[in-house]
């Protein structure tokens, strides 16, 4: 069972892979290879936007914040440095109106942006920090999938913990069988020395008496009863231990 969702797994992280990364994607160089991207958004003409940056990271970071149009002509690139666990709100210049989007670059996966600007009817609009798409240095490959591979190994070990605990119970199931099987013996055991008391009290009523010993039927009749109660309980028993073994 655990090698069997340990190949699932590594299948999943294989798709993956092949479907997010480029065939031939160069060794990443650049100092800042995280990359947030957000999406295409058109501001009003001759208006602004804000960036509101934040970082969670312990030491300062040194960012560039990139403007791209919609056919990826880079507008203008500003070099920003955010605190550690600091924020940071930038406003670009007055746009022209046409579509475009932001690349924060950064050093650190630790970074949050969002945008807010006014479109071309005057309202308000905002793109949020899960409207980023993050990109990070594993060959392009989006950070959200990238860490699936480094799930994986707690997946696996997950998996080995459940296929202990399943041994585990086994492991009791197997001792619940055998006290029961204990049982089974003894009370077969038990059924000869019945039979030999019923002998006794049957030898004792072919002996002539005067005067009727009650003790006896008494007895008798406890006799009668205990061997009746343990014939049920070897039914019961011979029931339910295949069951259990099933």
């Amino acid at each position: 069972m655990s090698q069997h969702l340990r190949t699932m797994v590594v299948a999943a992280l294989a798709v993956l892979a092949a479907c997010a990364l480029p065939a031939a994607a160069p060794a990443q160089s650049d100092p800042r290879p995280y990359h947030l991207v957000s999406p295409i958004f058109t501001p009003k003409d001759a208006t602004s936007f804000t960036v509101l940056m934040t970082s969670g990271d312990d030491a300062s970071q040194s960012m560039l914040l990139r403007r791209y149009d919609a056919v990826g002509t880079l507008l203008s690139s500003q070099a920003v440095t955010i605190g550690a666990h600091g924020s940071l709100q930038a406003s670009p210049v007055a746009h022209s109106g046409a579509p475009l989007h932001i690349e924060l670059w950064s050093p650190s996966p630790a970074v949050m942006a969002r945008i807010t600007y006014t479109d071309s009817s005057n309202v308000t609009q905002r793109i949020l920090e899960e409207q980023w798409l993050r990109v990070g240095p594993e060959r392009g490959l989006p950070a959200a999938v990238a860490g699936l591979q480094g799930t994986a190994g707690a997946i696996e070990a997950k998996v080995d913990g459940v296929q202990g605990t399943a041994n585990a119970v086994q492991g009791t199931t197997s001792a619940i069988q055998g006290t029961v099987f204990d049982v089974r013996t003894a009370v077969g055991g038990l059924a000869p020395k019945l039979d030999a008391v019923a002998a006794d009290v049957s030898a004792l009523r072919g002996v002539p008496s005067p005067t009727p010993d009650a003790r006896v039927t008494t007895l008798q009749r406890d006799v009668t009863r205990m061997r009746n109660e343990l014939r049920s309980l070897r039914r019961i028993l011979l029931r339910r231990i295949p069951a259990r073994r099933r």
